[in-house]
């Protein structure tokens, strides 16, 4: 089944984008989306029961999608697609769910999450314009400015200029569900020299199951809008099929980290070209004894896109570990680097960090020495790509790697540092959300994984995709 889903780096990067450039936006939500597609396929069903016509015996053939076929939401996104031809947009190649025109010499945006768009100019004329034609063509419901978008609360500061996204709703409802609600707020996510192994006191099936629950919540929150939890839920997730004690006790941590700082969030607003960092600990599974790699990319004041994933082999060195961590982040740099071209920003090689030396001399010297012969060719990605000059990395001191954040368990000071390099804030007084509170008229009994937005309508994302312990690859 294939449902047209933004890529979580997209939105958060037109969202950057649309702080900076102080440009206007607009949500619809397409209202019994999967019905408007058209089946190529031959498929037929039985009539439904009180309204069968002629020999009941007989079968209906579907000319239209239904809710429940696994083609209804590609068929829903090829329609929506051919309307965007219509109205004279392009497809994004770097994103299929991002569609771009240029309108008066200014680009502007349309984002697609299954049956929710949402609208981005510069000024209100074209913003109208693609409203008319999209709510002309399906049932629609024009919902303004956007506050609550799939789960990501909105707040926009228009005499500063920024925007903030967060998932306080999300986050007391997972804390809620699990008791964690009232529990005393902890500093840290996850303890300096927590040792995290598989072995242990195991639990019963239901207490697995309790767990994967609740990994499956850490994991939607670190995926979108917290990176500061990112390394420590990814830890945990790799124990999910058989968790221990010590596991649980490590989780409910986490739950106690978010508990006090719920209302947390990204900041966009500054002007500041797209940065990475990257890095790796070095055989920090005390299991398999293979490092985790960790990268962040920043793009107007606040983080875009990041991920923290153990690496498919072992590492030989320090050198290895950091090489492999910089070909993954090399990866995705070349990817929003083609993305921020389709968003009209100026395209320039993209500036890299790395805390490792010796990998730095191996990006700019690929000869073979004994040391790194045996590197995957795979990895050596990086080396092309610096050679081709999209990419230049620049060696920072380790204290001031911000990618540490995403490979291993920091102390307070450091982890308040590498939040706020990426972005990461509370909420100023004018917004008026403390802690675990939410917006008057906005429902405190939030479902998870079907959420609740302000307005009091339900989203069920059982229609075309799957909330909650499914996130979006690194």
């Amino acid at each position: 089944m294939f449902a047209p889903v933004v890529r979580r780096a997209t939105l958060l990067a037109v969202l950057a984008l649309a702080a900076a450039r102080r440009l206007h936006m607009q949500q619809l939500d397409i209202e019994t989306a999967f019905l408007n597609g058209h089946l190529d396929e031959t498929i037929y069903g039985l009539q439904p029961k009180g309204y069968e016509r002629g020999d009941p015996t007989k079968v209906c053939r579907l000319r239209k999608a239904l809710y429940g076929l696994k083609q209804a939401t590609r068929h829903w996104f090829i329609e929506l697609v051919k309307l965007m031809e219509t109205m004279g947009m392009t497809q994004s190649h770097a994103d299929p769910c991002l569609f771009h025109k240029d309108v008066s010499g200014e680009r502007a945006f349309l984002l697609v999450y299954v049956d929710e768009l949402l609208l981005v100019a510069s000024t209100t004329l074209p913003l109208e314009a693609m409203r008319d034609t999209i709510m002309a063509a399906f049932q629609a419901r024009d919902l303004a400015k956007p506050k609550y978008f799939l789960g990501l609360h909105v707040d926009r500061d228009e005499e500063a200029g920024t925007t903030m996204v967060s998932q306080r709703s999300v986050t007391m409802t997972l804390l809620e569900r699990h008791g964690m609600a009232d529990a005393k707020p902890s500093a840290l996510p996850m303890a300096v020299g927590a040792k995290l192994r598989k072995a242990g006191e195991g639990l019963a099936p239901a207490g697995v199951s309790e767990y994967q629950t609740m990994i499956g919540g850490l994991l939607y929150l670190s995926a979108n809008t917290r990176p500061d939890i990112a390394y420590a839920v990814g830890r945990l997730a790799r124990c999910a099929s058989a968790p221990t004690t010590t596991h649980v006790a490590l989780t409910k941590g986490i739950m106690r980290y978010l508990r006090g700082t719920a209302d947390w969030g990204l900041r966009y607003g500054a002007a500041a070209p797209l940065l990475g960092y990257c890095g790796a600990d070095f055989a920090g599974d005390l299991d398999t004894r293979r490092s985790t790699s960790g990268y962040a990319f920043t793009l107007h004041g606040g983080a875009v896109s990041w991920g923290s994933k153990v690496q498919p082999t072992v590492a030989a060195s320090t050198m290895e570990a950091e090489y492999m961590a910089a070909a993954v982040a090399a990866k995705e740099a070349v990817w929003l680097r083609r993305l921020l071209g389709e968003l009209k920003e100026q395209i320039l090689p993209v500036h890299m960090r790395c805390d490792n030396q010796s990998a730095l001399k191996l990006f700019d010297n690929p000869c073979g020495t004994a040391r790194s012969k045996h590197i995957d060719v795979t990895h050596h990605f990086v080396r092309d790509r610096v050679r081709s000059g999209d990419l230049v990395f620049c060696y920072i001191p380790t204290a001031q790697m911000v990618a540490d954040i995403l490979r291993k368990a920091l102390p307070s000071t450091t982890l308040a540092e590498c939040r706020a390099a990426l972005g990461m804030v509370a909420p100023t007084t004018s917004s008026n959300h403390p802690v675990g509170s939410v917006e008057s008229g906005e429902p405190n009994n939030l479902a998870f994984p079907s959420i609740r937005e302000p307005s009091g309508r339900s989203h069920d994302r059982g229609k075309g995709v799957t909330w909650g312990a499914v996130t979006e690859a690194a």
